[in-house]
């Protein structure tokens, strides 16, 4: 499994952030959206990339506003581009991988 790339763990990171500020539980926030639990846990661990639908479900479900909003969206869609390092990333151990991701997305700000 690739690890997730830097945009998707601060996207999943807010999410969790978001929710817990709405005070809902993945079990509230599952019943309100239809969306399993299961799937909740992994967009919320970055193990998953939601669809987009799907993070405007818990968008609305959140009651996020503009433009936090759109600055989740623009995330979701940065989150499934990757850098150089999936040439590599075979080659070194998963937590070398995730450290030069996150220096490399660094440098970029």
């Amino acid at each position: 499994m690739p690890t997730p790339t830097v945009r998707l763990r601060r996207l999943a990171s807010e999410l969790r952030r978001l929710r817990s500020a709405a005070d809902l539980t993945r079990e509230a926030v599952s019943e309100q959206t239809g969306i399993n639990q299961a799937t909740l846990y992994r967009i919320e661990t970055a193990r998953t990339r939601p669809q987009a639908r799907t993070l405007t479900a818990l968008l609305d479900a959140y009651k996020v506003v503009e433009p936090k909003r759109s600055e989740m969206i623009t995330l979701l869609r940065e989150s499934a581009h990757r850098g150089w390092l999936p040439t590599f990333s075979s080659d070194l151990p998963e937590r070398y991988a995730s450290f030069i991701e996150f220096e490399t997305e660094r440098a970029r700000c």
